[in-house]
């Protein structure tokens, strides 16, 4: 079962912010500058998380997935 989340990012470096927007943008359903909504499944969501966390330098940067209103439909 897959489940809306919007996952939100500050990145400090240009070059960490640029994997970083590749890595979610291949997930994305939509969104804006840092903010994404990705419709995930909870091995995705683990998947992106580790990915996304490979990336980040831990005292610079923040990545943060918000889990949505399951009622909305894919």
């Amino acid at each position: 079962m897959r489940c809306l989340y919007l996952v939100c990012y500050d990145i400090a470096s240009p070059k960490r912010l640029r994997k970083v927007h590749r890595c979610i943008k291949a997930y994305a359903i939509g969104g804006q500058k840092s903010f994404y909504e990705c419709w995930l499944t909870a091995s995705e969501r683990q998947s992106l998380q580790k990915d996304l966390y490979g990336l980040l330098n831990e005292s610079e940067d923040r990545v943060h997935f918000f889990q949505l209103d399951p009622r909305l439909e894919p």
